[in-house]
């Protein structure tokens, strides 16, 4: 845990615990001052609601076993780093409404399926993973943010 100069906890990294962190996550109860979130390979299960995020920059959910479907369209404006890898999440996944200062979208190793619009990704996104899932049809690859 980090915090800023109000004495304030910003950065919560529950990473990698020995013995690994369990049980389900509410993130619609984090503290609005909270900037980053580290949850990364433990054995977390469960849907996640990524609908009312607080002011997140990064978010760190990869290598766990939360499940469900996730919405996408409703990440803070001010996220940059999204890893939701190595998990049980399923769905569809739509891409076009991410946040402008995404740059990293980890969605490797899960359950999703249905076609992917890679046409209106952030400028600033330069690392997207979207191996190890059932995605199908074909991708314009030829409208990818330049910068």
């Amino acid at each position: 845990c980090s915090s800023g100069e109000t004495g304030r906890v910003s950065s919560i990294s529950l990473s990698s615990s020995t013995p690994p962190f369990s049980g389900t996550v509410d993130l619609t109860q984090l503290p609005s001052q909270l900037t980053s979130l580290d949850l990364s390979s433990n054995r977390f299960r469960g849907p996640v609601d990524l609908t009312q995020l607080p002011q997140l920059g990064e978010l760190f959910l990869y290598n766990n076993t939360f499940s469900g479907t996730v919405d996408l369209t409703q990440l803070p404006s001010q996220l940059a780093e999204l890893e939701l890898g190595r998990n049980q999440f399923s769905g569809n996944v739509d891409l076009t409404q991410l946040p402008s200062e995404l740059w990293l979208l980890t969605l490797v190793d899960n359950h999703f399926s249905g076609t992917v619009d890679l046409t209106r990704l952030p400028r600033k996104m330069a690392n997207l993973d979207l191996n190890g899932n059932q995605f199908h049809g074909s991708v314009d690859l030829t409208r990818l943010p330049t910068s």
